[in-house]
């Protein structure tokens, strides 16, 4: 299981150095659109991944998931670079990185409880990853100039 998940961290390190090139080179002046496909893309993969009983495909789609999400992020963390008034950029971040944070404080006291409530089923918290990864997604095309 090592070697799958060290397979999965090297995708994901080459997503990471391709989503900049991709955003400046097809997505420029589009990151919210962008943002809010990947978000799609991603809630399809998390389910897909969940529901797959085939170790080949469930890997193939954490790996793809990892990519789509890695790409996501970078554009979030650039987007407030090209919306905002240079004079208030550390107070945007400031805010893109709270909201990380916050996620990361209480997603895995969800989905902990999700998994007692389904008597130890992944399937209901990886659920509401998806619907969750979808409201981003929209919230982000709220943001206005």
């Amino acid at each position: 299981m090592g070697y799958l998940l060290s397979t999965n961290a090297v995708f994901q390190t080459l997503g990471t150095i391709f989503a900049g090139s991709i955003l400046t080179k097809i997505f420029l002046g589009k990151e919210k659109g962008f943002i809010f496909t990947i978000s799609l893309i991603s809630a399809v993969l998390v389910l897909l991944f969940v529901f797959s009983n085939h170790l080949i495909f469930s890997m193939v789609a954490l790996i793809l998931l990892s990519m789509i999400v890695v790409s996501g992020f970078t554009a979030i963390f650039t987007l407030p670079h090209k919306i905002m008034d240079e004079h208030s950029i550390g107070s945007a971040i400031g805010i893109v990185n709270t909201g990380g944070t916050l996620g990361g404080f209480l997603s895995p006291m969800i989905l902990g409880q999700l998994i007692e409530i389904g008597n130890g089923s992944f399937i209901l918290a990886f659920g509401f990853l998806s619907v969750v990864s979808i409201a981003c997604g929209l919230t982000t095309l709220a943001v206005k100039k």
